[in-house]
């Protein structure tokens, strides 16, 4: 399958919201209804092609399918996000990535791996999309901590100036954090229920790290319901159990050699 007509327009769609977003900013605005309805019309485009690509396939997942949905889980915590906090600067970035990888699915629309059952599958698009998201508050991790040391010196930097809000990123962070360990939990059940090699000896390690990292990542959301802080401590919990995953599956391409491909 080439790239058709609809992998282009969700493309344009996509960089289209986020040129309307650099307007709005430049402008000294936030979203309005004119990005939000691109941004609608480009979650639904690339929500249907996901779908469509994978029943095409057989529900092999692709890079460019799996790029897509990733892309689309962060443009609705973004938006989530952007109702009470001025983050949705960031569509600049993630809208345009995620319409590459619609136009990467297009070209490359399968791994040509084996069918899988319904099991599998939900454990690999639920894997993939918390690991992309746990990557994605890993990184954001990383910038909170230097974002905090750099607001301690002052004046600040146009860098800094440029960035979102302190707190907006906090709560995306936290946005990110909540949505992962939902979406791991979703992971490690279906695993636990349809993968028969979950805990042979081959891959028992990876179950195991994935598990750990769960909990750290309960422990971390513990705290915050009791205490209500996303402070240091918070940050380098989430972090370490990010950590875990990264040993753990080292990408997820590990995931799906060793479902499809057992040792």
């Amino acid at each position: 399958m080439l790239v058709t007509l609809p992998h282009v327009f969700c493309f344009v769609v996509l960089v289209a919201s986020a040129i309307r977003q650099i307007v709005l900013i430049n402008n000294g605005h936030q979203m309005d209804k004119i990005s939000t309805l691109l941004l609608v019309i480009g979650i639904i485009c690339t929500s249907t092609l996901i779908i469509n690509g994978l029943i095409s396939n057989e529900w092999s997942p692709s890079t460019g399918l799996m790029g897509g949905l990733i892309g689309i889980v962060l443009i609705v915590l973004i938006i989530i996000t952007a109702r009470s906090q001025p983050i949705d600067s960031l569509l600049i970035f993630v809208s345009p990535i995620t319409g590459s990888f619609v136009l990467l699915a297009g070209f490359f629309p399968s791994n040509e791996l084996n069918p899988l059952t319904r099991g599998n599958i939900i454990h690999i698009l639920t894997s993939i999309a918390a690991y992309g998201t746990l990557a994605f508050a890993g990184l954001l991790s990383v910038l909170i901590g230097w974002y905090e040391y750099k607001l301690k010196k002052s004046p600040l930097s146009p860098t800094i100036a440029a960035l979102p809000p302190f707190d907006a990123l906090t709560l995306l962070f936290l946005n990110l954090t909540k949505t992962a360990f939902f979406l791991l939990a979703i992971s490690l059940t279906s695993g636990f229920l349809f993968i028969d090699s979950f805990w042979n000896s081959g891959v028992a390690h990876k179950s195991i790290l994935t598990s750990l990292a769960w909990i750290i990542l309960l422990c971390a959301l513990v705290r915050y319901w009791v205490y209500g802080v996303v402070d240091r401590l918070f940050r380098n919990t989430v972090f370490s159990s990010i950590g875990l995953v990264c040993v753990g599956y080292l990408g997820s391409k590990a995931i799906l050699e060793f479902i499809i491909i057992p040792s």
